[in-house]
């Protein structure tokens, strides 16, 4: 199919005017106006942030967000962390492509990957200097590390306006 073609026909089907796709399949979330009509839509696949938070009691917790929750925010939507009483420390807001560095670390790292299923916990991060695709850049054991979001009290943003 023509790609120019369909996105013409989603245009008139639809009134959306602009939209960003994605190489893989993932799902989407259509949002409508008050006349019940789309106009934009979000994916709900993958992770716009992760934030790390202190509880009153010491523990390290986190909580993803997905881009879909983000949009969400402007409309009421709150992290099930902020509604924790007392109302935890927010540590650190991880994004991809962050700039980071280690504690006792002259090196400045990028996050790579967020990675925040029950099972796995981390995110990756390698040297800025490193360049190539990100699956050869994660798979060099000696430059790139996988760090537990719980170990996040290690870690100092250099990029920290989101604290």
């Amino acid at each position: 199919m023509d790609i120019k073609l369909a996105l013409d026909e989603y245009t008139n089907r639809t009134g959306t005017h602009s939209a960003r796709f994605s190489i893989t399949d993932s799902s989407y979330h259509s949002v409508k106006d008050r006349a019940g009509k789309e106009y934009k839509a979000y994916s709900t696949d993958g992770y716009h942030h992760v934030d790390v938070y202190e509880t009153s009691d010491g523990e390290i917790g986190y909580e993803a967000a997905t881009y879909l929750d983000v949009a969400r925010e402007k409309t009421g939507y709150m992290p099930k962390w902020k509604g924790i009483k007392p109302r935890p420390k927010l540590l650190l807001r991880l994004h991809k492509r962050d700039i980071l560095q280690l504690d006792g670390d002259n090196t400045y790292y990028v996050v790579l990957k967020l990675v925040p299923s029950e099972s796995n916990k981390r995110f990756h991060i390698a040297p800025i200097q490193m360049g190539g695709l990100q699956k050869d850049i994660l798979a060099d054991k000696e430059s790139a590390k996988s760090i537990m979001f719980t170990a996040v009290k290690k870690i100092w943003c250099s990029q920290n306006s989101h604290r």
